[in-house]
């Protein structure tokens, strides 16, 4: 799980513009909350049930990206404009930046640079 976080995932927060694509948003987030939910719950659960643990376990500030996540992943499909698919894929790299910090500072991982 480290490497995968702390190069995989850490490159992939690098570009903004790759979650303006509904399913590439849906899968970091959900991704990203599976691997929280198997490091706190030492179990692997499904990316739905992660998502949902992390939906009710984190801060407020991460449910609406949360929820679109969830809502993408189970094919609910609606109509966003430009500036706030952006504002949605800028969200979605805080939230895997995000991520990486919290699971490195609680899980007391090797933070590693490729």
């Amino acid at each position: 799980m480290n490497i995968n976080l702390n190069v995989y995932w850490n490159k992939r927060a690098e570009y903004a513009a790759l979650y303006l694509v509904d399913e590439l948003l849906a899968d970091a987030v959900c991704t990203l909350s599976r691997i929280l939910y198997t490091l706190e719950c030492k179990e692997i659960g499904s990316k739905v049930q992660a998502t949902q643990y992390a939906l009710h376990t984190l801060p407020a500030h991460w449910h609406s990206i949360l929820t679109d996540a969830l809502q993408i992943r189970q094919g609910e499909k609606r109509k966003i404009g430009l500036v706030s698919r952006w504002r949605r894929a800028k969200e979605t790299q805080a939230f895997i930046r995000f991520i990486i910090q919290h699971c490195n500072n609680r899980h007391m991982l090797t933070s590693i640079k490729a």
